[in-house]
């Protein structure tokens, strides 16, 4: 093959290569152990060898060995526990459990087996108070299920596993917002965009069965950009791997700085679906502008916005137009103070009772990532 055909053969070295390892580095220690064997695989590859196909092709393997781990809970541990003990064995409890466990916590398995592998082998790695309490949170599951395997059953035991191990994805989820995207021109992750401004995260006071997510940018432009790149697609796959049902939606217009709201101790959202053309400016922000005006006990502020669908799994997409209002509260007992004939909120709750076809109304004690 000539010199000049074998070059345009060759694929070159990835040009954000350094970039690309020194985010990767950043990722937390509790990531699937996948990330961190194809972390250790990229830094080690030679220039020459540093390729986009090269790293794409870690990061698909890294992303798949921890939906393989994940697939597996979620095939164990259906709703219907009434299917648990068809499913669950003694070895998923002693040893296949606990080992998936380690291995989304970013642990390499034992190199040899052991029996109660996980407070022998794996509770000794936690090194720091916050990955004790999550430490302590698996024990818990791995102990529930072992005395339902062996004597109890698991109906006594459904909600405390259930409780727990909603507690062990969600704290997955909140690690994996440092998960690598699989990179095109550039390096996709959100956290290497120059657009994205902060994270918020948490699980809904009245239902903590769903999480909250909010991403701030400088501007419609840069979520556009990173919703069209070619990474998108991957990186959101990956980061909703452990959901059953997820929505995305994006801000539009807002009005307000958003700030206030996100970074209140308790934030309140109002969706209103299916709402009129006008309703954000001759309904929902005369409303916030009374609320505002009348300085209530405990809330900080407000913004409102128009959102429009980005992605919808397992959940049935609402009718548009989708407008919504974000309040800051110093708790969500300062917000319920303030409701009841005669005051303020309830004064003006007319104008956002009409102009729209149903609402949902939560709160969020949101953590700032």
């Amino acid at each position: 093959m000539p010199d000049k055909m074998k070059e345009d053969a060759m694929e070159l070295d990835y040009e954000k290569f350094e970039e690309l390892m020194a985010f990767w580095k950043t990722m937390a220690h509790e990531m699937h152990v996948s990330w961190h064997e194809a972390l250790e695989a990229a830094s080690a590859l030679p220039e020459g060898k540093r390729s986009l196909s090269e790293i794409q092709r870690l990061v698909i393997k890294a992303r798949d060995s921890e939906s393989f781990d994940l697939r597996f809970f979620n095939q164990k541990l259906p709703p219907e526990v009434s299917k648990w003990p068809n499913l669950i064995t003694k070895e998923d409890v002693e040893q296949n459990m606990p080992m998936a466990f380690g291995r989304l916590l970013g642990m390499k398995e034992p190199e040899t087996p052991m029996r109660n592998v996980w407070d022998k082998y794996y509770t000794p790695l936690a090194s720091t108070r916050e990955m004790g309490s999550i430490w302590e949170t698996v024990a818990s599951i791995l102990r529930m299920l072992s005395l339902g395997e062996r004597s109890w059953g698991y109906e006594f035991l459904e909600d405390t596993v259930k409780i727990q191990f909603r507690k062990f994805k969600a704290y997955l989820k909140q690690k994996r917002l440092l998960a690598p995207a699989i990179p095109a021109q550039r390096p996709q992750n959100s956290r290497l965009n120059p657009g994205v401004i902060a994270f918020y995260f948490g699980p809904q006071v009245e239902n903590p069965d769903k999480y909250t997510w909010v991403a701030r940018w400088t501007s419609q432009a840069a979520i556009d950009d990173f919703h069209s790149s070619p990474g998108f697609a991957d990186w959101a796959a990956s980061y909703v791997a452990p959901l059953a049902t997820f929505t995305v939606l994006t801000c539009t217009a807002v009005h307000g700085d958003a700030i206030i709201p996100l970074e209140a101790p308790c934030t309140e959202f109002l969706f209103s679906y299916g709402a009129d053309d006008d309703y954000l400016d001759a309904r929902l922000d005369p409303f916030l502008k009374y609320v505002s005006d009348a300085k209530l006990p405990g809330m900080g502020g407000g913004i409102t916005g128009e959102l429009t669908p980005v992605n919808y799994v397992g959940v049935e997409q609402p009718e548009p137009k989708i407008a919504i209002l974000l309040l800051g509260w110093t708790s969500l007992a300062d917000h319920q103070a303030q409701r009841g004939e005669g005051k303020v909120i309830d004064k003006h709750i007319h104008y956002i009772r009409s102009g729209r076809k149903s609402v949902e109304l939560f709160h969020v004690n949101l953590q700032k990532l």
